[in-house]
């Protein structure tokens, strides 16, 4: 008889901690799939802004040499969107101080160029991750991390459902062009955003040149 109730209560403690189980890895399975739906992970070349830079120097953060950026934004809170950034680059001024940069421009539905912002593409934000200084070669490395506030409220230009957000190396004082203010380095690609029908996270990202 005892033998029966030894087997019976094995068995329950099976049953408990099966349902325990169940119980637990649902949800957790399931907040990982919606933490997917609102974060962006992605890598990108850092190359010169020609439209800028005179004489072009050289200088790169091409991933293929190891360097390049990478940048991981948190879209849990689109009024405050947080964001990771690294970058790696070369050939710049030795010794020199520069900044890092993340920005966010809205993009015309149709890409129609306008007099003001030409391609469409219009500068909604701008967050400096901050500084780093070179070496003795010329070789920049930082890692830091900003946050965007509301740049997807309300956008001045009506229809915009599309982003784009670039990172940039600038150096202050070295001038202003094509809507890049004191841009050494630009990304390649930049990166293009789209809210979900609710608005309530980025679900959906492409890169391109």
């Amino acid at each position: 008889m005892r033998k029966f109730r030894f087997v019976a209560v094995l068995l329950s403690l099976a049953l408990v901690v099966l349902l325990v189980f169940s119980i637990s890895g649902g949800p957790s399975a399931e907040a990982h799939d919606e933490e997917d739906d609102d974060e962006i992970k992605t890598k990108f070349d850092l190359v010169e802004n020609t439209a800028l830079v005179h004489p072009i120097t050289g200088a790169s953060g091409l991933l293929a040499d190891g360097l390049g950026g990478k940048i991981e934004i948190d879209g849990e809170d689109l009024d405050k969107l947080k964001f990771k950034v690294k970058y790696k680059a070369q050939g710049l001024e030795p010794n020199t101080w520069y900044y890092l940069a993340v920005t966010v421009r809205e993009s015309h539905t149709d890409g129609t160029p306008d007099e003001t912002f030409p391609g469409g593409i219009k500068p909604v934000a701008i967050a400096v991750a901050g500084m780093a200084r070179t070496d003795g070669a010329g070789r920049l490395e930082f890692e830091g991390k900003g946050v965007l506030p509301n740049v997807f409220d309300d956008p001045v230009t009506s229809g915009v459902s599309k982003w784009r957000i670039d990172q940039q190396v600038r150096q202050i004082g070295s001038g202003e062009l094509r809507n890049c203010v004191e841009c050494i380095l630009v990304c390649r690609p930049t990166t293009k955003v789209e809210l979900n029908e609710d608005g309530d996270g980025l679900i959906k990202f492409v890169s391109s040149p």
